[in-house]
C-alpha cells in the first residue's frame, strides 16, 4: 500500500536567489523494496516536474514568480495507484524592493551637475546582501554595474536629456530588478546663436558690423558668456565679452561665410551659429573722388589717342616724302 505523500520545502523561509528544494515524502507500509515509485510536482495545478524516480524537485535561484501552491503526486511503476500530497503554500520573499530612480535636483540646466540615485530597500533579514547598480538613458547603458547607487553627470549638456532607468542586481546576478522610467529634460543655458549683419552693410569701403545674438535662460546669471567670430572657418575675432565684430572699410578679402560661437567662461557649454554669407558688392556712387578718377582716366585715354594719331600721321608723311 502506498500512503499519501507529504510535500516539504527546504529552507523553511525562501528568499529570491535561494535554491529551493521540494521533497515528496512517502513511506511504504509495510516496506516493499521491490516497488518502484515515481514522483511528479505541480504548482497551482500546473506540472513543474514530470514523473520520475526522483522524489525531489529543485528550483535553482528561486524568483518571486516561483511562489504558489505546490503538490506532489506519487505512483507505482505501472501507474496503478496515484496519490496526491497535501498543498504546501510557498511565498518567495523579496531580497530587495523594486528600485526607484530619483533626480536629486528639481530641474537641470546646462552646465549644472546632475546626480541620479537608484533607491531600493534590502530585506531586513538579508540586510548585508551586496547589491550592484547600473544606469541607462533611452535604453543604452551609461554606467555599468557597480557598488555605487548614484550616477553623476558633471556639467550636463542638452544631449544628457532622455528617459532614464536603473537596474539593481545581486553580485552573482541571480536577482535583478529595474526601476520605472524617469524623464529628464536639460534646460538651455542660452539658445543657439544667430549671426546678423547691420542693415545697409556694404563691402566696398564701408564698415561691416556683425552681431552674435543669443537668448539667455531666465533667472540664470550668464553675464560671463563669451563670443568669437569666424570667416570661412578661420577665426577673425577671439573669444571675448563683446557680441559684435566690426570691420572698418571692408574690402574684397572681407567677403565670405561668417559664423559665430558662444560659450561660457569655462568653455563647458559652447554653441555655433549657422552660416551668414556676405558677398563682395561693387557700389557705384558719384562722389567727388570718383568724378576725379573718371576725369583722370578720360585724360589718359585722350592723350593715348592723340599720341597714336600723330604717330601714324608722321609715318605717313615720311612715306610720301620718300616717293
Amino acid at each position: 500500500m502506498v500512503p499519501y505523500p507529504q510535500i516539504k520545502a527546504v529552507p523553511n523561509t525562501i528568499y529570491e536567489g535561494d535554491d529551493m528544494i521540494l521533497t515528496c515524502d512517502t513511506t511504504h507500509v509495510p516496506p516493499r523494496d521491490t516497488t518502484d515509485l515515481h514522483f511528479a510536482f505541480s504548482r497551482d495545478g500546473r506540472n513543474v516536474q514530470q514523473f520520475s524516480v526522483s522524489d525531489t524537485c529543485r528550483v535553482p535561484s528561486a524568483q518571486l514568480e516561483d511562489s504558489g501552491n505546490y503538490t506532489c503526486d506519487v505512483t507505482t511503476y505501472r501507474h496503478r495507484v496515484i496519490k496526491r500530497s497535501n498543498v504546501l503554500s510557498i511565498q518567495i520573499e523579496d531580497l530587495f524592493s523594486i528600485p526607484q530612480i530619483r533626480n536629486n535636483q528639481p530641474s537641470v540646466t546646462e552646465d549644472n551637475d546632475m546626480t541620479l540615485t537608484c533607491d531600493t530597500q534590502r530585506n531586513p533579514a538579508r540586510s548585508t546582501t551586496e547589491l550592484q547598480f547600473a544606469f541607462y538613458r533611452d535604453g543604452r547603458n551609461v554606467q555599468v554595474f557597480r557598488l555605487s547607487d548614484t550616477y553623476r553627470v558633471p556639467s550636463a549638456q542638452l544631449k544628457d536629456s532622455g528617459l532614464y532607468t536603473c537596474d539593481v542586481r545581486t553580485s552573482s546576478g541571480s536577482v535583478r530588478k529595474r526601476s520605472d522610467v524617469l524623464s529628464i529634460q536639460v534646460e538651455e543655458l542660452f539658445s543657439f546663436p544667430e549671426i546678423k549683419k547691420a542693415s545697409n552693410t556694404k563691402i566696398d569701403g564701408d564698415d561691416i558690423t556683425l552681431t552674435c545674438d543669443t537668448t539667455r535662460a531666465p533667472l540664470r546669471d550668464t553675464r560671463g558668456l563669451q563670443f568669437a567670430f569666424y570667416r570661412n572657418g578661420r577665426n577673425v575675432q577671439e573669444f571675448n565679452l563683446s557680441d559684435t565684430y566690426r570691420v572698418p572699410s571692408a574690402q574684397l578679402e572681407d567677403s565670405g561665410n561668417y559664423t559665430c560661437d558662444v560659450r561660457t567662461s569655462t568653455g563647458s557649454v559652447r554653441k555655433m551659429s549657422d552660416v551668414l554669407s556676405i558677398p563682395y558688392v561693387v557700389i557705384e556712387d558719384y562722389t567727388v573722388q570718383n568724378i576725379i578718377r573718371l576725369a583722370l582716366s578720360g585724360c589718359i585715354l585722350a592723350i593715348a589717342a592723340c599720341f597714336i594719331f600723330y604717330h601714324n600721321k608722321s609715318q605717313h608723311e615720311a612715306s610720301s616724302a620718300s616717293w
